[in-house]
């Protein structure tokens, strides 16, 4: 069925190899837990909850790592793609999965697959777990990017660039697209672009959020916005685990055409469907957040009705397609076909599934219920993994001279599918029933369920089991295959990139407008000296960015075009981002507020990520550069929602009545502000509440709740008031006064500069702090609580 490239067979052979060797783990894993539910074994709940974020975590990966490796597979036939950035990809997938293993089984985390803030940083489990489980995440990151950079690349390179890739002319401009001798792409190529295009927006995004998350794991003075973490996770993760079945659907396009004899043709329907499916994929995953009542209104529209039309494209297309396919075409039943062909009903059901939940009215009584693992697991189970299965059968059924006996094909069929049945029903039932999901320990009836959902999954492993020793068996009849190419194996429709002289002027222009732009962010620290905000800072970062990709972009108009990747770009394209991220540390951003020329350094690096970054990609493959520069400054300026910022004021208001003035959010407009208001303002924008509560809670420094006036211990056994003068030497000068029960050296000493000295002679905004502080205690200095509506003096 494919050619004889050894080498690309090898690699297509080890992403699948290892994905299905994770999926069979995956599935004992959820076995175990199933009869746990059911009272069958013996699991704690603490083991329960880590094997429930493995099993989820491993199960998603190991799919989308057979999904990438056919589908690279695939496009090497097309495009001359190397091997080193697929290997690179696959060990930094498994160096992540090995890291997801031992935080999991090892550490006990058990923050659930979604890691979602601030779940992982509040569980029994050690605090190295929490760090490891997210580092594993992110080299899974790296190497998906990686990968989708490099699909990207292939089909923009073998194409003609992004607008060839989609077939625009073809779609459009018919008869001209016909007259220049020009073909549109395969079938298997709108899978390649989506899953590069959609994956890497996908990418960027886990790489935001899990360095912000990293970064509080590191130094909780970091804060982070939980709805802003919220969505980022669920858009990253929805779209990961949807694009491992639109990877797949290049499986559907070779296989069945393979099994059935005929052919999968690029039509204007089939085009215009992949088009939407670029779209659809990215903007449903909020039905995950009907019930989050602060969760912007218009996101919800948006999830429902793109949760309805995710569905038109899927079925009208490459569903529809594949029945008329294999209609009267005399196709030979053969375990590869009937895996494959049965996937397409897991994809149907588990779709209609997760329509039903996407419904608000069903997603009331549905959700969190078991109806939720009901349909993915469908979609990954009955359609991925079938899928999957279906095309490793095909591969070996086309060089086997064995043939499968009826009998056993039945018995194959019976035991799979009808189990599969029965364990899925068992989900379904029980979110019927309103079961919830992710209990340990499940109310009535939920237990009853568990029990026929292990009996199904039992009963379906034992045919997995049979259908893998067959493998074995026609894999060992092996023939030699005839000829070099077979199966009209070509280069399907492959045309040189025209690329589009680019004016002189417009390339000095566009420079220098993007020098100008950068080196105005690099230099702003030394023309201004105002504390600004931390969303402020990360604006201004992805301003930087922009005008150093610009610049990027202008200089890369120099490079040689070249026909071939040139590989040794794609690491730094991949890792700058990251760079860029990590040198917007918010909880630095006080100390080089004080520090002008070290200031100027970072923002000096944060640039210099921004080029490279762009550069790379551009020089990787010509034309990858503005997507590259378009997803990394939108990376940068969603920073400004929720790393390092907390939420708004009304949200974290401290109870005392006075305290509630907050003019800037409630859209009231009283100025000047209280000293009482601007230091609850300040406690929030100053990165005070990192390390302070205001409710009595325990964090790294001590709560502000009926801390003045209070006599408050040192390390060396000593007591003192909590009066002003007390308050103002801990803030000013923290080395000063070690309290027991609290590290050393943790709050930083840039406040003094921040508050006092020559730049603020005054000290309104130290007193604001102190009498915010006065106002959180019953014995808290009268003298310091103005009424809210007295201006400062």
């Amino acid at each position: 069925m494919l050619n004889t490239d050894n080498v690309g067979r090898r690699v297509m052979n080890l992403y699948i190899g290892s994905g299905l060797a994770i999926t069979a783990l995956m599935i004992l894993a959820g076995l175990m837990m199933r009869a746990a539910q059911a009272n069958w074994m013996p699991l704690s709940t603490g083991s329960f909850y880590a094997l429930l974020t493995l099993h989820g975590a491993g199960m998603i990966v190991a799919l989308a790592l057979c999904g990438m490796g056919g589908l690279w597979r695939l496009m090497r036939r097309h495009a001359d793609l190397s091997t080193a950035p697929a290997v690179v990809t696959y060990g930094l997938t498994m160096l992540g999965v090995a890291a997801v293993l031992v935080a999991t089984l090892g550490g006990g985390f058990a923050g659930l697959y979604t890691f979602l803030y601030p779940l992982p940083f509040h569980g029994t489990w050690p605090g190295w777990a929490t760090g490891l489980f997210l580092i594993g995440i992110l080299l899974v990151n790296f190497g998906w990017m990686i990968w989708c950079l490099q699909m990207l690349g292939a089909v923009m390179r073998t194409y003609g660039g992004l607008r060839g890739a989609l077939a625009w002319d073809f779609v459009w401009h018919p008869q001209a697209f016909r007259d220049a001798g020009r073909h549109a792409p395969p079938p298997e190529a709108f899978p390649a672009l989506v899953a590069g295009l959609d994956g890497l927006l996908a990418g960027m995004d886990c790489m935001l959020l899990g360095i912000a998350l990293l970064t509080h794991w590191i130094d909780p003075r970091v804060r982070i916005d939980p709805l802003w973490a919220k969505n980022l996770t669920y858009f990253f993760a929805h779209t990961f685990a949807n694009l491992i079945i639109y990877m797949l659907a290049a499986f559907i396009y070779v296989g069945l055409s393979y099994a059935t004899r005929r052919k999968y043709h690029t039509s204007v329907v089939f085009v215009i469907a992949w088009w939407s499916s670029l779209v659809f994929i990215l903007t449903n995953y909020s039905h995950h957040l009907y019930m989050d009542f602060v969760q912007p209104r218009p996101l919800q529209y948006l999830g429902e009705l793109s949760s309805y039309l995710t569905a038109v494209p899927v079925t009208t297309v490459t569903i529809f397609t594949a029945l008329l396919l294999v209609w009267r075409s005399g196709m030979r039943w053969t375990l590869g076909s009937i895996f494959m062909y049965s996937g397409l009903i897991g994809w149907v059901v588990g779709g209609i599934g997760a329509e039903i939940d996407a419904s608000v009215p069903f997603n009331l009584h549905l959700h969190n219920t078991l109806w939720v693992p009901a349909h993915f697991h469908t979609y990954l189970l009955g359609g991925c993994l079938l899928f999957v299965v279906g095309w490793v059968f095909l591969l070996i059924e086309s060089r086997s001279a064995r043939h499968t006996s009826a009998l056993l094909r039945w018995v194959v069929s019976v035991l799979t599918f009808g189990g599969m049945a029965v364990f899925l029903m068992g989900f379904y039932c029980g979110g019927a029933f309103g079961v919830p999901r992710r209990y340990a320990v499940e109310p009535p009836p939920g237990p009853l369920t568990a029990k026929f959902a292990t009996i199904g999954a039992i009963v379906m492993c034992a045919g997995f089991l049979i259908a893998c020793g067959e493998g074995f068996r026609l894999r060992l009849g092996r023939r030699a295959i005839p000829s070099p190419r077979d199966d009209g194996e070509t280069s399907g429709g492959r045309c040189v990139m025209n690329h589009v002289a680019t004016g002189r002027r417009a390339v000095i222009a566009g420079g220098a407008a993007g020098a100008l732009i950068m080196f105005s962010g690099i230099l702003a620290p030394l023309l201004s000296h105002t504390m600004t905000t931390i969303s402020v800072h990360h604006l201004l970062h992805a301003g930087m960015a922009a005008g150093a990709g610009i610049l990027a972009l202008a200089l890369a108009t120099g490079l040689k075009k070249r026909d071939r990747e040139r590989v040794g770009w794609i690491i730094p394209a991949v890792l700058a981002p990251a760079v860029g991220l990590l040198l917007m540390w918010p909880s630095e951003y006080a100390y080089l507020m004080m520090h002008p020329w070290l200031h100027v350094c970072d923002h000096l690096g944060i640039a210099l990520a921004g080029f490279l970054a762009v550069f790379s990609a551009q020089a990787y493959v010509r034309g990858l550069g503005w997507p590259m520069l378009i997803l990394m400054v939108a990376m940068d300026a969603m920073a400004a929602g929720g790393y390092g910022v907390s939420p708004g004021l009304v949200s974290l208001a401290p109870p005392h009545p006075q305290a509630q003035v907050a003019p800037s959010i409630l859209g009231k407009k009283v100025q000047p502000l209280s000293l009482l208001a601007r230091g609850a303002h300040l406690y929030l924008t100053l990165g005070c509440s990192g390390c302070h509560s205001v409710n009595g809670s325990r964090r790294i420094g001590p709560t502000w709740k009926n801390l003045a006036g209070y006599p408050q211990t040192f390390a060396d056994g000593k007591t003192r008031i909590a009066n002003d003068k007390f308050l103002k030497n801990a803030i000013l000068f923290p080395d000063r006064l070690h309290l027991k029960g609290f590290p050393r050296g943790v709050m930083p000493d840039t406040y003094r500069a921040m508050l006092a000295g020559a730049r603020h002679p005054r000290e309104l905004r130290l007193r604001a702090i102190i009498v915010y502080i006065n106002s959180l205690s019953n014995r808290g200095s009268p003298s310091r609580r103005p009424s809210p509506n007295v201006p400062e003096k």
